[in-house]
């Protein structure tokens, strides 16, 4: 991790000692100031690393503002803030959960619960300053680069999960002679869907944006453009530390004393990395909203 934010910095030093001289042999008259106005909508993911999961990802979206700054060389620096939504589901293993149980005749047995079609959707919603920095060409085509840090406002996790309950008794010959029943709803020995609500945190998620695409100009040689409009692709992809929990992959919260074992969150369960990884990436609309006119040489006047 620490190595990623050392090139990080490189790369923002490099692209900043490089931009210098724009700065240096432009006035102001010679650059323009915007307001910038941007959505964005694609696909997202979470990912945990977690050998027994697979992340499969969902529909994402963002919206932003901020400020724009670009030099007559082409030179663009945007920042502002972000506010994100990230939806994604995973998919996990199927698992086997045994439970040393009493019946009602007073008989010991185990429980066998096994969880199968396990899933869970992920919904983060985030917010954090952006900077990113850049070149526009001749041609009217762009790109930008440069990172994000969102900081989590809310979240919600939802996993659901096919449930088998049977029962192992010792002193039962049982299905197969393995001293297992199974399929005996009146005796509770069937197949149940559960689900389990819970909410959902993550730490900081920093992040490194590329975009690239064209500018859709107004206006003529004559007059001010003062609004424009832009069309791209953007990649975010991000890490965010991993919070380490003791929380349990299956719990019972049924409110009666029946057991009724549920999947709970997942999503920090067996990870086996030192932080997740987000990937958001999409179309990109931007407006610019001129806030002071470009320098127009009015020659025809004289």
């Amino acid at each position: 991790m620490k190595s990623i934010v050392k090139i990080l910095f490189l790369i923002f030093t490099l692209l900043l000692i490089s931009v210098q001289p724009v700065f240096s042999q432009h006035g102001r008259n010679s650059s323009s100031n915007s307001i910038a106005l941007w959505t964005n909508a694609g696909y997202s993911s979470i990912m945990n690393h977690s050998p027994a999961t697979r992340a499969i990802g969902g529909l994402g979206g963002a919206i932003g503002i901020g400020y724009e700054y670009r030099a007559r060389s082409g030179f663009l620096l945007q920042t502002g803030f972000e506010l994100s939504l990230y939806n994604s589901v995973m998919r996990r293993n199927d698992t086997l959960h045994i439970v040393p149980m009493i019946d009602t005749e007073g008989r010991a047995f185990d429980g066998l619960f096994s969880f199968e079609n396990i899933s869970s959707r992920q919904q983060l919603v985030n917010i954090g300053p952006t900077l990113m920095l850049g070149t526009q060409f001749q041609n009217n085509f762009y790109f930008l680069v440069g990172g994000k840090v969102k900081f989590n406002i809310d979240g919600a996790e939802r996993a659901s999960s096919d449930v088998t309950k049977r029962a192992r008794y010792d002193n039962i010959i049982g299905d197969d002679h393995d001293g297992i029943l199974s399929d005996m709803p009146s005796h509770g020995l069937r197949i149940n869907q559960r689900s389990h609500n819970s909410s959902l945190k993550m730490n900081t998620l920093f992040i490194g944006s590329v975009e690239v695409g064209y500018v859709f100009s107004t206006g003529n040689s004559r007059t001010p453009r003062s609004t424009r409009m832009r069309l791209s692709v953007f990649l975010d992809y991000g890490f965010s530390p991993v919070s380490r929990s003791n929380n349990d992959l299956i719990i019972n919260n049924s409110p009666t004393s029946e057991y009724t074992p549920k999947i709970a969150v997942f999503l920090h369960h067996d990870v086996q990395s030192g932080f997740f990884n987000t990937l958001f990436t999409g179309l990109r609309l931007t407006t610019l909203f001129d806030i002071r006119p470009r320098r127009i040489d009015c020659w025809w006047l004289w």
